[in-house]
């Protein structure tokens, strides 16, 4: 768009905007609008857009001030669908309203976002024009609705949905093969869900934002509950860029329900926003800050904000000033957390600030805030770090405690059993050629194989921390399912190096796994009678084939009596085969079976064991992360990017270890790293490698990162 053509005069003070009235027209016809200053202190009437720009290749010519110039397609679009036939209609869309080649001017509006969504007679949410799937998906969307809206028990609900999901019963849901379910991944995937932005405009509406997509329309409750739902309790959008994007829709509405809270509430902190919108896009990377700093409740200083947009900063800049802001609210620990040397990481960046800028960092971090129980490295004492005059470098306190002897990378392609995905036997050789030859004993006097499943998932359940110890049983379960994915990938041929397979059918090749659990004969009738037991001592009755349907709250019993419901609900036949059987040299496969018993008076720990539970934790603390062995046999988690000979460290103020990266001597005895990321170490989380001196105080070194 040609800023010069139209005109923009100087905008007279902080609270003026831009308006645009765009005159009354037929759809079809030309937008026709007039650009004009208002103040927002005195309460102009106006809807404020909130959109995605699009693609710059791909414009449309409007009127505006008398002079055609081009707009982005989807700006034109979202103009024609508000205007009116009969009547002007006024409008705030950035890129029209905002001088766009003026960098001062973005600042200043940028600074003042929040007051003008805030402000909005109404906020108008813009998905983009009709798609051929468009329809179908806002049936499906207001089916869900009617559902939520109708049914407050959750577990009724559930029941309801899957007798229409799950069976394809007439009850207003549709089956789990109707098109319509495609037709809503597809709506959450549109761009408009990836974007930073949209947050704060959908957060900061005083009143209910309205969802326009082509001639659609519903309320932005409707599409965020829809969301919500079907991500956390179905598995209709939980795959892929679905569950990405569609979890924007739900944080949204948490963010609109903690603005009407306390003004302290932790999750409007800068940091914790960063946090959650840290895979958001944003055309200009600074944006992905900018965007955030008209809802953080903790930027505000007596002066005025403690952080301001700024065009005229480089990305470098933004990202260090937000560190140092962090770091003087005493929250420098848990933004290392998101530190480190990534790939993908902003060029020449310091290794010691994050960057919120690219949104590559993989890692999910080890410690949250929101853990009741979490982990203490160096011991609950606490160190601010310093900082010379230059900036360049954070001076920390802490204590090295060996280098990195191995690294053994735990890739998806090593662990995911989907056969044509998986690259087999990395696992096992985890196993056998790394951490079996420790010993049986290790540092501090536990098992080595206790140390081992502990370590894999940075000793905590999805739940808690520490794992509970019958917790061994869920790594069991695990253990057998991924050596027996290792035969399904070997019997299609894959080797540890093969090249990651694409174009798969995800739920057939799922099937061909899951068909092994609980295999045998012996495995069937225990797992029948334990089933029976859950039911009885639940107080559900079993109606199994009598009432002619199955009931949700027992559909496991059914299933072990109709294969076919089993398979129906995503799982393959039952065997009675067993391949594992032919694993006992396997001391984790021979300890599954050891725990499977068939006498029917007793507990069946073995059929109570859950791989899932497991791979929930697994999944998340391996992603992007390598495991590590020590020089003085510690093993533990580390960035895939740590290298041998890096140094493991605890850093005073930090409750977990983090790994450093040797740079150089600076000639007076002091060296200087490179900070790599987040560890976890087993055995020293706890502050059981924190020194003391005769007198009771900590022994610690100064160290320089850079």
């Amino acid at each position: 768009m040609d800023a010069s053509a139209l005109g923009y005069q100087p905008l007279a003070r902080n609270d003026t905007i831009r308006l645009l009235r765009v005159e009354p027209g037929q759809f079809g016809d030309k937008i026709q609008g007039t650009l004009y200053h208002a103040d927002l202190d005195k309460n102009p009437d106006y809807i404020a857009l909130s959109y995605v720009w699009g693609d710059p290749a791909v414009t449309a010519p409007i009127f505006c001030n008398g002079t055609e110039v081009s707009v982005r397609v989807n700006l034109a679009n979202a103009l024609a669908r508000l205007r009116k036939s009969n009547a002007s209609v006024v409008v705030w869309a950035d890129a029209l309203c905002i001088n766009q080649k003026d960098a001062a001017e973005r600042s200043r509006q940028v600074g003042i976002m929040s007051k003008i969504y805030r402000a909005a007679t109404q906020v108008v949410v813009f998905l983009g024009e009709d798609t051929e799937d468009t329809a179908l998906a806002f049936s499906v969307l207001d089916r869900v609705s009617s559902l939520l809206k109708h049914e407050q028990d959750t577990h009724r609900r559930l029941e309801a949905f899957n007798r229409g999901y799950v069976r394809g019963e007439n009850t207003g849901i549709p089956s789990a093969e109707d098109p319509g379910w495609t037709a809503l991944r597809n709506l959450y995937r549109r761009d408009y869900f990836s974007r930073i932005w949209v947050v704060q405009e959908v957060a900061l509406s005083a009143r209910e934002p309205l969802v326009i997509c082509g001639s659609h329309q519903a309320p932005w409750s409707r599409v965020m509950r829809v969301a919500a739902f079907c991500v956390e309790s179905t598995p209709v959008l939980n795959n892929g860029a679905v569950k990405t994007y569609a979890p924007t829709a739900t944080y949204m509405g948490e963010v609109r329900s903690a603005l009407g809270a306390a003004k302290d509430d932790r999750s409007l902190g800068l940091l914790s926003l960063l946090i959650r919108t840290r895979r958001s896009r944003a055309t200009d990377p600074r944006d992905k800050l900018f965007a955030l700093y008209g809802l953080a409740n903790d930027i505000s200083g007596s002066g005025g904000p403690l952080l301001k947009a700024d065009y005229a900063m480089s990305v470098h800049d933004v990202l260090l000033h937000a560190m140092e802001f962090l770091v003087r609210t005493e929250q420098t620990w848990q933004a290392l957390l998101y530190a480190g040397l990534h790939a993908g990481r902003a060029e020449n960046l310091l290794s010691w600030v994050p960057d919120w800028s690219s949104g590559s960092h993989s890692l999910n971090p080890l410690q949250s805030w929101k853990w009741t129980e979490g982990y203490n490295a160096s011991a609950g004492i606490p160190w601010q770090p310093t900082f010379p005059a230059n900036k360049q470098t954070m001076q920390v306190f802490g204590r090295p405690i060996g280098k990195v002897q191995s690294v053994f990378a735990l890739s998806k392609s090593y662990i995911t059993i989907i056969p044509e995905l998986r690259q087999p036997g990395r696992l096992r050789s985890l196993w056998t050629d790394i951490v079996a030859p420790l010993g049986p004993r290790y540092r501090g006097g536990c098992a080595v194989v206790d140390a081992f499943w502990r370590t894999l998932i940075a000793n905590k359940d999805p739940r808690s921390r520490p794992a509970p110890a019958d917790f061994n049983r869920h790594f069991l379960a695990f253990w057998r399912l991924n050596r027996l994915a290792d035969l399904a990938a070997e019997a299609l041929g894959r080797t540890a190096t093969s090249p990651v397979s694409l174009d798969i059918d995800y739920i057939a090749a799922a099937k061909r796994v899951r068909d092994a659990l609980f295999s045998n004969s012996d495995q069937r009738a225990a797992y029948k009678r334990y089933q029976s037991r859950v039911l009885r001592r639940n107080g559900l009755p079993c109606i199994g084939k009598s009432a002619g349907a199955h009931d949700a709250l027992c559909n496991n019993c059914a299933s072990v009596n109709d294969p076919e419901l089993f398979e129906r609900q995503g799982f393959g036949l039952l065997k009675e085969d067993d391949p594992s059987l032919a694993m006992m040299d396997d001391p984790f496969v021979a300890e599954w079976f050891s725990g499977l018993r068939t006498d029917q008076e007793e507990e069946h720990p073995m059929i109570e064991a859950d791989y899932d539970q497991y791979m929930k934790s697994f999944g998340w603390t391996v992603t992007g992360r390598s495991f590590i062995v020590t020089e003085d046999g510690l093993m533990g988690l580390a960035p895939e990017t740590t290298r041998v000979g890096d140094v493991v460290a605890i850093l005073a103020g930090a409750q977990t270890p983090f790994v450093l990266r040797s740079l150089t001597g600076d000639g007076e005895g002091r060296e200087r790293f490179a900070l790599a990321g987040e560890a976890y170490v087993h055995g020293i989380m706890g502050g059981e490698a924190v020194e003391l001196d005769g007198e009771g105080r900590s022994r610690w070194r100064k160290i320089d990162l850079e």
